[in-house]
């Protein structure tokens, strides 16, 4: 992309105050300010994705993740500089790149149409997104809408019981002793559990739309 064409910065002015509101609570303003440097984020992604993993990962695809790790870790940005904010979206996008240069070029043995697993992380992160429900989340729901979205129907094809211990980990947030305490068992075979039942899911996620639904 020429120069010309690279997608302007947003105001700066139009930044610094939705900086200050998103500091000071307002998770529509932070979905707002996120969702304004999609295009430059964009940008940048399908200018450093390799050729050869794109046909796996596409530059939205981690842009979107990389601004949920954005909405979920905004506290972790302790500045009110425009400048600031896009060299940490920045080095975020960056490192869900190497990520998956390392996820898909490890060893060359792996071939790159290898099924994707998505990490435990990020199912978490988008379980956290589900169990909001505040009304002025929309923004943030509209960046991930559709992993969260596809996230519920894998959900409803779980078994009961694992529906079960997922509301009860990542919904209404009790710890692995209260689990334990309802289940008669240890709190470490409830850690096991959940590890195991993440995994899954974000092996489920990780497969094409048409395998998943199968």
């Amino acid at each position: 992309m020429a120069d010309s064409e690279k997608p302007k910065r947003p105001p700066r002015k139009r930044v610094e105050s939705l900086i200050a509101s998103a500091r000071a609570g307002s998770m529509a303003a932070l979905g707002t300010l996120l969702d304004l440097y999609k295009p430059l984020l964009l940008s940048i992604a399908n200018a450093e994705i390799d050729r050869d993993l794109r046909r796996k990962e596409r530059g939205s695809d981690l842009v979107q993740r990389t601004l949920l790790e954005a909405f979920r870790d905004f506290r972790q940005f302790t500045s009110h500089d425009p400048d600031e904010l896009i060299a940490w979206l920045t080095e975020l996008l960056r490192n869900n790149i190497r990520d998956l240069r390392k996820a898909y070029r490890g060893t060359r043995r792996r071939q790159i149409s290898r099924e994707r697993s998505i990490s435990s992380r990020t199912i978490v992160a988008l379980l956290d997104a589900m169990a909001t429900k505040r009304a002025d989340l929309a923004e943030e729901r509209e960046l991930v809408r559709e992993d969260i979205d596809r996230l519920r129907t894998v959900i409803s094809r779980l078994e009961r019981a694992e529906r079960t211990l997922l509301g009860w980990r990542y919904m209404k947030k009790m710890t692995f002793v209260q689990i334990a305490a309802k289940l008669g068992k240890q709190p470490d075979a409830v850690r096991v559990a959940c590890a195991r039942l993440l995994k899954k899911l974000g092996k489920v996620m990780g497969k094409p739309n048409d395998e998943s639904a199968g």
